[in-house]
């Protein structure tokens, strides 16, 4: 086998997330793509690196550290985020920051510079999965760069890609995970990378002397982290409280990963479908504590569902899931837009009506 090529590192780096309803940027995939310059220019042994705030340190000065030569020889990384500012900002501040984004142009082009800059740019505007800025010397740096290999996306991956970075990630150290492993893992942490992540290296150093990480070690050793999940938003739907799932509904929208209306219906509905069954294995006379070992239910969320199954019956579970249809149609149909039937549909299931208001808006003044 052919032995990989080294990364060759640009002379400056842009790390981008996507400005959205909220900011979309992995600090993983960041954390990756910094550690891989690092390593690749050998500044964790010098100690040549600097890391600066844009809005609290002046620029030209930091462009002049860029240029000196690293003290002890080898190179220098300058690391700035807050980079927005520089790649989108506002139009007073344009006239100013054209000579020092040129100088910033003429450093990308070099080939052996005496040092390296990395910008963290966590929100950039995109039109047409392209980087779009109004500043045009912005604009012309963001393509020198991207041309000279420098462009870097820490934007969210979608789930699918994410669990298959988890299963990557624990081969590579020697472990299978399983698929259900991996779908507890995420129902317990959430979709946040870095954190399935820092969870994932707990779970390989936990398991030294075992090459698979079950479905029970993941819970009984995986942390929860304060991430909004489909399962716990249909969980807040059941227990009636709208601001809670509203807000949930907002987070997971607002994540590449989970904001797809296929995504959600499709994990709300497989949640409402275990709680009616286990609604009516409870209504032929099962203990609610074994109608939820009956459907499947993890044993570190059993007593919440056991609480909630007390506030649910089959008939409601299926109200539910037909009103999470209509909410389907509706988009499907083109007859309400996407956000709003999302939000007709949370509002409406928590207070359990079958179907939502004929009055559009009806919603914002009752929530």
């Amino acid at each position: 086998m052919p032995a990989k090529p080294a990364f060759t590192v640009p002379a400056v780096s842009i790390l981008f997330g996507r400005k959205a309803a909220d900011v979309l940027f992995d600090e993983y995939i960041c954390g990756r793509h910094i550690n891989r310059i690092k390593s690749s220019l050998g500044v964790d042994q010098t100690g040549a690196v600097s890391r600066y705030e844009l809005g609290d340190s002046d620029l030209p000065d930091i462009l002049d550290e860029v240029s000196t030569a690293a003290l002890w020889g080898g190179a220098r990384l300058v690391i700035v985020t807050g980079a927005e500012a520089l790649l989108d900002p506002a139009a007073a501040a344009r006239r100013d920051l054209e000579p020092l984004v040129g100088r910033i142009k003429a450093l990308a082009g070099k080939h052996a510079p005496a040092g390296y800059l990395v910008l963290v740019a966590r929100a950039l505007r995109f039109e047409q999965r392209r980087i779009r800025t109004a500043f045009k010397p912005a604009m012309e740096l963001i393509e020198t760069v991207e041309a000279s290999g420098g462009l870097f996306s820490c934007v969210p991956p979608f789930e699918s890609a994410l669990k298959r970075a988890l299963v990557e990630k624990a081969r590579a150290a020697g472990r299978r995970l399983p698929a259900a492993s991996v779908q507890s893992l995420v129902e317990i942490v959430g979709t946040d990378q870095l954190a399935l992540m820092e969870e994932l290296d707990k779970l390989i150093s936990a398991t030294a002397d075992s090459a698979v990480i079950t479905p029970q070690v993941v819970e009984a050793l995986a942390v929860a982290r304060p991430q909004a999940t489909v399962f716990s938003l249909a969980d807040s739907i059941i227990e009636g409280d709208v601001k809670t799932s509203l807000a949930r509904l907002h987070q997971l929208r607002s994540t590449p990963a989970t904001r797809a209306l296929g995504y959600l219906s499709g994990g709300v509905a497989s949640t409402f479908r275990r709680y009616r069954d286990a609604a009516r294995l409870v209504a032929e006379g099962s203990t609610p504590a074994q109608a939820a070992r009956s459907v499947g239910v993890p044993r570190f969320v059993q007593d919440g569902f056991i609480k909630r199954l007390g506030r649910l019956k089959a008939e409601e579970a299926d109200m539910l899931l037909e009103r999470l249809l209509q909410c389907d149609v509706e988009v499907k149909t083109g007859s309400v837009q996407e956000e709003t039937a999302l939000v007709n549909f949370v509002s409406d299931s928590c207070r359990r009506r079958a179907r939502h208001s004929e009055l559009a808006g009806r919603w914002i003044y009752e929530v």
